[in-house]
């Protein structure tokens, strides 16, 4: 065999193993974009998480403090407890932080926020938010970011369960869901709503929600600064699903 075919032969082998490579990873990438479409109409399947608020009588129910955040001259922490489940509300930096509790026996990565403590930065003095226990389902502290595309607001701002309204022993987003707005170190709470059906920001410090009564949904606006809320407009419609985007 001449060397012209031996190079031919070689180049053939070749072209044949490149192209078994290429096809087995566009198997590799195939299966991959349908376990991901998978996973994901599945996620989109799973209802509002819940929270458990009746644990075995054999189960340790344990309550911690961690560090949530800090504003202007005020440590935030939150009390969490194993006994509230929040798997899908928090932030990937709060389950992070959440984990490495869990690694240091304190609880799970997912464990729900139940109440806040603000510590001031000079005086050390501690105020907690709510005097009793609650589930803080979604929240957002005062923000001052010269970035332009964080939204600033001078006000935090809470949605809480605070008892499970509808009987079904888990406080989750079909329970009446309430408002309230505080200064950024916590005091000066405001309950603008004791049963929300949607919560939309609007602008840097105003925000939309609405509540409804079987039959007419209410629209409000709030501003931060003024903490006041007033009443936009109030339509006759059926409302079934809650939308709380925080």
């Amino acid at each position: 065999m001449s060397n012209q075919s031996k190079f031919f032969d070689i180049i053939k082998k070749i072209d044949y193993i490149l192209l078994l490579i290429g096809s087995c990873l566009g198997i590799i990438f195939f299966g991959v974009l349908i376990f991901e479409e998978i996973g994901h109409r599945f996620h989109r399947r799973q209802p509002p998480q819940i929270a458990v608020v009746e644990a075995e009588d054999k189960t340790e129910i344990k309550e911690y403090v961690e560090f949530c955040s800090k504003v202007r001259d005020v440590f935030v922490f939150g009390v969490k407890s194993t006994v509230v489940k929040a798997e899908e509300l928090y932030s990937v930096e709060s389950q992070k932080m959440s984990a490495l509790s869990n690694i240091a026996g304190k609880g799970t990565a997912f464990d729900g926020i139940t109440n806040f403590i603000f510590i001031n930065e000079s005086t050390h003095s501690e105020y907690k938010l709510f005097p009793k226990n609650v589930f803080v389902y979604k929240y957002s502290f005062m923000t001052e970011s010269p970035e332009p595309y964080i939204r600033n607001h001078q006000c935090n701002i809470y949605t809480v369960i605070r008892s499970d309204t509808n009987g079904d022993k888990v406080l989750d987003s079909r329970d009446n869901i309430s408002l309230f707005i505080s200064d950024y170190d916590g005091r000066n709470m405001k309950e603008l709503s004791t049963a929300i059906m949607s919560f939309d920001y609007t602008d840097q410090e105003e925000f939309v929600f609405t509540e409804y009564d079987g039959s007419q949904l209410s629209y409000f606006v709030c501003d931060c600064r003024t903490r006041n809320k007033r009443l936009i407009k109030t339509v006759t419609q059926n409302v079934t699903v809650k939308r709380v985007m925080m």
